[in-house]
């Protein structure tokens, strides 16, 4: 099983929901939620936002949670190799982004 997968079971499970309970609230069949689970379906990427939201996450938990599944586009090899270096802290930490807010003149 893909590490999402299991995240997602994780997740259902804590929450007391089934897989037909979570594809009805974010409109999908629940085969479709059964084939994320066992990595045989990526999730949609516009979608991971709509899909995070079923559940009361705190920011970490949700960087997290988009992180996982934005890697079940990623080949198998890939998503091990990405393992493997986060593991050995090769890897660095995402970036933040810098405010698109403009200064006000004089400051």
């Amino acid at each position: 099983m893909h590490p999402f997968g299991t995240l997602l079971r994780q997740l259902l499970s804590r929450h007391s929901l089934t897989q037909t309970d979570f594809a009805r609230r974010i409109g999908v069949v629940q085969s479709f939620v059964g084939m994320v689970l066992k990595g045989k379906r990526a999730v949609p990427i516009p979608r991971i936002g709509q899909w995070a939201d079923q559940f009361p996450l705190e920011a970490r938990e949700r960087e997290e949670f988009r992180i996982a599944a934005l890697m079940t586009h990623c080949p198998p090899e890939l998503y091990q190799m990405f393992e493997e270096l986060s593991r050995k802290h090769i890897v660095p930490p995402p970036v933040k982004r810098k405010s698109n807010k403009r200064r006000k003149a004089g400051t």
